[in-house]
């Protein structure tokens, strides 16, 4: 017992002089008198008690930045058309005028964009960049050459946008950088002089695929696709539809960001230019794009985009069931070479 107590004094002393942990703060929030409860399953809350007043800061409106440079967007679930706009325009391409949401014109003809819908002015020449300055237009689509500074008209028409002309092997042999707002891809998927049977090998559309996705994935470029159509019908085994259906499910296979438009042009039957695929409501991309026996698909939130791309046949077994433009249902497509499908969700 003698020896007990000793022992008990001792430890007492020890822990008196090890260091008290500090203990964790607790945050407390007090309510103001006038708080309403939240609703319980029995009781209804009283009418609001307060009024929340928020007043501005006094000072300046603050002042745009000049160098502020604005890229159009796409619309939400559909895709983006952009047109090319001039005197040549087909009269029966008047109503898809009327439908794009980005207008290229030489300013020759006159025409009633949709409301909303931006404009530019192009140009060969660098000494109308003045002429961009007018308020109709949002910038100007230049076609540069080695003389041409491009430095300099970007400044003289800043903050409105500089759009280049380029054919897809210039945009992957060189890097993008500013004083360039965009790119118009004057050769996406074919030549202008080519005949209409004349597709393009998958090697030569793989290489334009994977231009558009490289410059669509920056954000701060806008970019517009151009598969014009010659007059040459060739040997008549592939009309302006088919090519409608395949450059236009090619461009959703590999198009990323909100700035990326589609385009195309038919000189021999611009009337197949005017087509409800432009109006499908397919939604956002939920992916890249993959290959399931020969066939190139990408799935969106309200559809699903196929492209065969080789010189022969495909079947594919669908995941789920679809419906065409037309409401025709699929589990399974049978495609024909070089062509391509847009079908949507049911519902």
């Amino acid at each position: 017992m003698r020896l007990l107590f000793p022992l008990v004094l001792t430890l007492v002393l020890v822990s008196g002089c090890l260091a008290t942990p500090t203990p964790t703060p607790i945050a407390v929030f007090q309510y103001p008198a006038t708080w309403t409860p939240a609703p319980t399953p029995t009781f209804t809350p009283r009418p609001p008690t307060a009024t929340l007043v928020i007043q501005r800061t006094p000072g300046a409106a603050q002042t745009r930045d000049p160098n502020l440079r604005i890229l159009p967007d796409t619309p939400r679930s559909r895709v983006g058309l952009w047109m090319d706009v001039s005197a040549q325009t087909p009269p029966v391409l008047e109503e898809l005028i009327g439908r794009a949401q980005l207008i290229v014109t030489d300013n020759t003809a006159a025409f009633s964009p949709a409301p909303g819908a931006t404009v530019f002015l192009a140009t060969d020449t660098p000494s109308t960049a003045s002429e961009a300055l007018n308020p109709v237009f949002a910038g100007i689509v230049l076609t540069p050459t080695a003389a041409t500074d491009i430095g300099a008209v970007r400044a003289a028409i800043a903050p409105k946008l500089l759009i280049a002309n380029m054919s897809v092997t210039e945009t992957l042999e060189s890097e993008l950088e500013p004083p360039i707002d965009g790119v118009r891809l004057e050769d996406f998927l074919t030549e202008p002089e080519s005949p209409l049977s004349q597709m393009p090998n998958q090697a030569r559309w793989l290489r334009d695929l994977d231009a558009l996705a490289k410059l669509s994935s920056n954000p701060n470029l806008l970019v517009l696709t151009s598969t014009r159509l010659g007059t040459d019908a060739g040997d008549g085994s592939v009309d302006a539809d088919q090519w409608l259906r395949f450059a236009l499910g090619s461009f959703l296979l590999a198009a990323n960001g909100t700035h990326s438009f589609f385009g195309m042009a038919s000189a021999l039957t611009p009337q197949t230019m005017d087509s409800s695929l432009y109006g499908l409501q397919i939604g956002s991309p939920l992916g890249g794009p993959f290959q399931q026996t020969g066939v190139y698909q990408r799935r969106f939130t309200q559809g699903l985009v196929l492209v065969n791309p080789t010189n022969e046949a495909r079947a594919i077994t669908l995941s789920r069931n679809y419906v065409d433009g037309f409401g025709t249902r699929y589990d399974s497509v049978k495609m024909e070479p070089h062509t391509g499908m847009i079908l949507l969700e049911t519902e």
